[in-house]
């Protein structure tokens, strides 16, 4: 005696009925929101998918009180709660948990609200909405921000933003889905430079490989390799205008691009900020050839427990405690190994530290912060005396 199973589902049509829903819900998750058409878009998508299959469903079918009931069979079997989907159904909390999903997401807001990435906003706000009674059953601790980064670009990247405060906007932030696409083909590209501290960049145009977008200090930048000479370099995407174009050649690929990707991270790791050097000492460099260059500076208290609290600010530093009269420390010895190119961007980072940090090698940077103490000097109207 055949005996019958209790779901329903046993004949072949609404057994594929039922696992295309899942896979629709699966593969894109938020299908039946209602602003979007609800339970009758869920149908017309199944229809969509029966057929890429061979298996064609009738025109009307599924039909409305039919999909309510797969809906109710998921929920018997755990993969919906019985929470309402007003925003739209996802099975449980697909390939995340609930904590994962909440650090995901607070990544997300970092990215688009913090660091001002307008294409990570655009997507942070359906995925969002789609989670508000999530949200609401979590009594809001899915999206409460519990991590915050106050570094932010120093130039609005959101092009309504901009236009709603009548600014100019011809910016690469309007492109940059076309940008990622070059980045995960391997597609070379021709970007122009529509503004630069130098003059005589602007309007320049650059034929490249683009490698990633990153965030430092002030802003996004772009990384990318040159078509014409291999060379590797940034540029604020906000300084390169929207205009993106294709260039004749195929694409190279993910594969090359990894490796690629892999060469220049080894410059920027070797170095200290962004300038990966001219492209005769960025080859020697990569050849082994570019004798790194010995960087000591001596920091004194309260800077030097500051500057000791860092152990990773590079991979070659060195720290050395002096010791004072009191059998306290009186100053902290810091060495480093960098390529020449840093030297400028090393500069930079120990000016802030002011009097509380004395170069000590390599002689020419000695030689510029003497220099640089003799304008300021001039500048405060400071005499031989130390006093004005």
């Amino acid at each position: 005696m055949t005996t019958r199973s209790r779901h329903g589902y046993e004949e072949p049509i609404a057994f594929d009925r039922l696992m295309l829903l899942v896979s629709l819900l699966v593969e894109t998750p938020g299908s039946g929101a209602i602003e979007t058409g609800g339970l009758a878009a869920i149908g017309e998508a199944l229809r969509d998918r029966a057929a890429a299959l061979g298996r064609p469903f009738p025109a009307d079918y599924p039909s409305i009180p039919t999909l309510r009931k797969d809906l109710a069979t998921l929920r018997a079997y755990g993969l919906l709660s019985d929470r309402m989907y007003r925003w739209g159904y996802y099975l449980g909390a697909g390939a995340l948990t609930a904590a994962e999903l909440a650090t995901a997401l607070n990544g997300l807001r970092l990215l688009a609200i913090d660091l001002g990435d307008p294409k990570v906003g655009e997507r942070l706000g359906p995925i969002q909405s789609r989670l508000k009674s999530w949200d609401q059953d979590q009594e809001g601790r899915l999206t409460y921000p519990l991590r915050r980064s106050l570094s932010r670009p120093v130039s609005e990247q959101d092009p309504i933003a901009r236009m709603e405060r009548g600014q100019d906007w011809d910016r690469l932030a309007e492109r940059l889905e076309a940008i990622e696409q070059a980045i995960l083909t391997g597609q070379a590209i021709e970007l122009k430079v529509a503004r630069s501290p130098h003059p005589d960049d602007r309007g320049d145009r650059e034929r490249l490989y683009p490698l990633q977008l990153l965030f430092y200090d002030v802003g996004w930048y772009l990384l990318y390799e040159k078509v014409d000479s291999d060379q590797f370099a940034t540029r604020r995407i906000d300084r390169l205008s929207a205009e993106v174009r294709r260039l004749p050649m195929p694409p190279r690929g993910l594969r090359i691009q990894r490796q690629r990707l892999r060469t220049a991270t080894g410059l920027l790791s070797a170095g200290w900020g962004l300038f990966l050097g001219e492209a005769a000492e960025q080859a020697r460099e990569l050849a082994g050839q570019e004798p790194l260059r010995s960087v000591v500076v001596r920091f004194g208290q309260p800077t030097a427990r500051f500057i000791a609290e860092g152990d990773r600010r590079h991979p070659t530093q060195r720290l050395t405690w002096e010791s004072g009269t009191s059998g306290e420390p009186s100053g902290l010895e810091f060495s480093v190994k960098l390529p020449g190119r840093s030297l400028g961007e090393f500069e930079r980072w120990v000016r802030r530290y002011g009097s509380d940090a004395v170069v000590l090698e390599p002689p020419e940077l000695v030689a510029r912060f003497r220099q640089m103490a003799i304008a300021l000097a001039q500048a405060y109207g400071v005499g031989a005396g130390g006093s004005s």
